[in-house]
């Protein structure tokens, strides 16, 4: 009985280093590829920096900026304008080939 009671305790030993191991090699694996991410992260950061673009071209002019930005609203203020004629005169010209044709309802579903 005494014997027994040894060989379970070995066998505990062994199965408590090999959770040890597996622990040890579980949190070197999480280490080494945090420390990839961030040796990575380094890199990036300096080419990012060596990119950044100099004083004279980081300088912000508002009325160049807003003058864009007015153009650009015209631009599509327009688009839009010519969108929605050509698609309710459309959608009438529609509605009236059906009503012609002995439709009751314009809008109604056949």
């Amino acid at each position: 009985m005494e014997n027994n009671f040894e060989n379970k305790k070995e066998s505990d030993s062994v199965i408590l280093k090999e959770e040890k191991a597996k622990h040890i090699a579980l949190w070197s694996g999480l280490i080494f590829f945090f420390g990839l991410i961030f040796c990575l992260w380094l890199v990036n950061v300096k080419n990012i920096f060596s990119i950044w673009p100099s004083n004279e071209e980081k300088k912000f002019n508002l009325e160049t900026f807003s003058q864009e930005f007015k153009s650009s609203l015209k631009e599509v203020s327009g688009r839009m304008d010519n969108f929605e004629l050509t698609t309710t005169s459309a959608a009438i010209k529609s509605n009236n080939e059906k009503y012609e044709k002995g439709q009751k309802e314009p809008f109604e579903k056949q």
